[in-house]
């Protein structure tokens, strides 16, 4: 779905959201919301990098994985 342009189609848009995940918004909110969806939609299709498409998912990701120093508690007493 091509990203809204118009200031009548990100107003939909963001109306259209606010409706389907059933939270009501007051009219200064909505309006905070609209100035800020086209930037935040732009920040979100920059997340799609179409070279790595078909590159395996990183399936885990262990920042304290087992070192010499560090070895992994499996329970119990220490």
């Amino acid at each position: 779905m091509p990203a809204p342009t118009t200031p009548a189609e990100v107003e939909a848009t963001v109306r259209a959201l606010f409706a389907a995940a059933g939270v009501p918004v007051t009219a200064a909110e909505l309006e905070k919301f609209v100035q800020a969806y086209p930037t935040l939609r732009a920040n979100a299709d920059g997340l799609y990098i179409d070279e790595v498409r078909y590159e395996e998912p990183a399936l885990g990701f262990a920042p304290l994985a087992p070192t010499p120093r560090r070895r992994r508690v499996t329970g119990g007493a220490r």
